[in-house]
């Protein structure tokens, strides 16, 4: 094959700092000496345990390489996509993905330029050191490093033009993809499918679309016309305030659907966008997948019509004040600590059909001063709403069965409580901690109901409700 050439504009080298620890002075100790090495240790494992899997991050790199149809054409790409697999044993794989312009062809740069293995260490305060072995012409010569972030759970690298690269990790259905790039360089293009041939429209690949700085999952379905497809992400260096999905995006590529419709929002897809202010989802969009949004703490509004809000889809999103669902949302289950941590989050509106609401789902929203329930509800589960300090007002549908372990423990604003005769399940210390609940209604319950002996521990009541004998 003829020898091919680029220009790539990023190097991935980082010098930022993230995860900590502080030890003290032992140089005389050796017991000290010994415990601040086992500290060093298992902070430097800690780091290789969080960034082990796959990781990824696509953004611009203008250059020239030559066609990987062994025609001899060179093309001029305008977009790089970066793959990186981490082993715990300090090991991994790279690959880099070169993706032309004009046309739009899909077309990748493999060969001596594209791929790699290497080995890394990793030290307790997040430092990354990568080592490249049987690299194949990467732009940069043997080792790079960068950094793990425990706050927002992301790796950060600064590029040679001082531009910040931001890995991400993949989802299931973005590793799928990879691992067919991985597996079979002609069919690795951004889109899974060959360069000829009408059947290759239905392999699942990813799609970078420029005019919303968004990536694209196609699932290899088509519903009628359109492609449906996964946000799976964004460009590194996209920092737009107002975040558009739309129903439809437009492709128009050769070999795949001319449109993607977006039914979804893949795992992680935006965890750690702090410059994200405002967001407007259509209402094609029916899955949010876990930590979708993860400390996006920027995000001030939302707009959504979900049928399904996976764990921790908005946890950490501090800034966030207002949550919209379309009245024509059939979502039934809020995910385990979806919500935990918003504390300018004031009021939420839960749509009527609504009968699960998960663990910490809203645990420490501290301004959040009323929740009203749809009368589907049946479930409110652990920590739910643990330390809602400002939470003033709950009204209960006559069908909730669950109210679990601590689900409302720490609302020091509550005063009175009107529960369902006919729960099932009031767990333990599920309002201990309340200081001011004075009354519940009603004082006794029906024989089936399971109380915990301290669900009501340390409130002001003179006669704490019990259950029929």
């Amino acid at each position: 094959m003829t020898k091919k050439s680029f220009l790539v504009k990023t190097v991935l080298m980082s010098m930022l700092t993230a995860v900590t620890f502080s030890f003290a002075s032992c140089s005389d100790d050796d017991d000290m000496m010994a415990e601040n090495v086992m500290y060093h240790k298992a902070g430097a494992e800690m780091v290789a345990k969080s960034i082990t899997g796959v990781w990824y991050a696509a953004y611009k790199a203008s250059g020239t390489a030559v066609s990987d149809n062994n025609d001899g054409k060179s093309i001029d790409y305008a977009h790089a996509f970066d793959v990186y697999e981490f082993h715990e044993d300090g090991t991994g794989s790279f690959h880099r993905h070169f993706i032309s312009e004009g046309d739009r062809t899909p077309e990748l740069s493999w060969g001596k330029e594209g791929k790699g293995d290497f080995t890394y260490t990793s030290t307790a305060d997040g430092q990354v050191k990568v080592t490249l072995r049987n690299g194949q012409g990467l732009p940069y010569d043997g080792q790079w490093s960068m950094n793990y972030r425990e706050k927002d759970g992301n790796i950060v690298a600064t590029g040679a033009d001082n531009s910040n690269i931001t890995l991400t990790p993949a989802s299931e259905s973005m590793k799928e993809v990879f691992d067919e790039w991985n597996d079979d360089t002609r069919h690795a293009t951004r889109y899974g499918a060959a360069a000829a041939g009408a059947a290759s429209v239905n392999k699942p690949g990813i799609d970078i679309i420029d005019t919303y700085g968004l990536l694209v999952r196609f699932t290899g379905a088509l519903l009628g016309k359109y492609g449906e497809g996964y946000i799976c992400g964004m460009m590194v260096g996209d920092h737009r305030e107002l975040v558009e999905i739309p129903e439809f995006l437009n492709c128009g590529l050769i070999n795949a659907p001319l449109q993607y419709r977006i039914i979804g929002i893949d795992s992680w897809a935006f965890r750690g966008h702090n410059h994200i202010k405002r967001l407007t989802i259509a209402p094609s969009v029916l899955y949010i997948g876990r930590e979708a949004f993860k400390n996006c703490t920027g995000l001030v509004d939302v707009q959504l019509n979900p049928v399904e809000l996976g764990d921790g889809a908005f946890k950490g999103c501090t800034a966030l004040e207002s949550v919209n669902i379309s009245d024509a949302s059939t979502l039934n289950k809020i995910g385990k600590d979806c919500f935990n941590g918003c504390t300018r989050l004031s009021s939420f509106q839960f749509p009527l059909t609504v009968n699960v609401i998960g663990d910490r789902a809203f645990k420490g929203c501290s301004n959040l001063m009323s929740a009203t329930f749809g009368m589907h509800l049946t479930t409110i589960g652990k920590e739910t709403f643990s330390g809602c300090s400002k939470l003033l007002s709950v009204y209960f549908p006559s069908q909730l069965e669950t109210i679990d372990d601590e689900a409302f423990r720490y609302c020091v604003k509550l005063v009175s409580i009107d529960i369902p005769i006919g729960i099932r399940k009031i767990g333990k210390k599920a309002f201990a901690d309340c200081s001011k609940l004075s009354s519940v209604s009603p004082y006794q319950f029906e024989y089936h109901t399971e109380m915990a002996t301290d669900a009501f521990e340390h409130t002001p009541m003179l006669h704490k409700p019990t259950v029929k004998k």
